[in-house]
């Protein structure tokens, strides 16, 4: 039976998690999908989240791929498409 020293344990334990860690945060990122918001005038909106829909006001809220926020109204909107 071979023993292997503490230290050389740990530094396995230590690799393999942030091997783990590094391998859930990118399949976190990749996971993120870009919408597109058809207008009915014909136009084209690019959304880098899903667009939330908020009752009160008539607006959806979308997140642009420069990352600013920006509302357009819901009876302007055709469709909602994932890409």
């Amino acid at each position: 039976m071979v023993f292997l020293p503490v230290t050389f344990i740990f530094h396995i334990m230590r690799s393999l998690i942030v091997t783990l860690t590094l391998a859930m945060v990118c399949a976190g990122c990749s996971s993120t999908r870009t919408w597109r918001i058809r207008m009915k005038d014909g136009s084209e909106l690019a959304s880098s989240c899903m667009p939330e829909y908020h009752e009160k006001t008539g607006y959806y809220k979308y997140r642009c791929p420069s990352g600013k926020d920006a509302l357009v109204r819901e009876d302007a909107v055709a469709r909602l498409e994932r890409l």
